[in-house]
C-alpha cells in the first residue's frame, strides 16, 4: 500500500462521491488521486461549478465528517 494512503482520505472520497450525486446526479468520480497531503476527485460537467456550489459541497462533506459516523 502506498507509504501516502490514508483511511481518512478515502473515507472522504466516499463522501464527497454520494455528495455529488445526491446534488447533481452525475455519478461518482471518473478519477481519484487520494493522498495524506493532496488528493483529487474529477466529474464529468458540462460547465463550472459555481462559487456557492463549492461552499454547499464542502459545507455538506464536512458535516458527515464532523458527525464521525461508524
Amino acid at each position: 500500500m502506498n507509504k501516502e494512503y490514508d483511511p481518512r482520505m478515502h473515507s472522504a472520497e466516499h463522501i464527497l462521491n454520494q455528495t455529488m450525486v445526491r446534488m447533481f446526479n452525475k455519478g461518482r468520480s471518473f478519477s481519484a488521486h487520494i493522498e495524506k497531503k493532496k488528493s483529487k476527485c474529477d466529474y464529468h460537467f458540462d460547465r463550472e461549478l459555481t462559487p456557492s456550489e463549492l461552499v454547499e459541497i464542502e459545507g455538506k462533506v464536512n458535516e458527515i465528517i464532523r458527525q464521525n459516523l461508524r
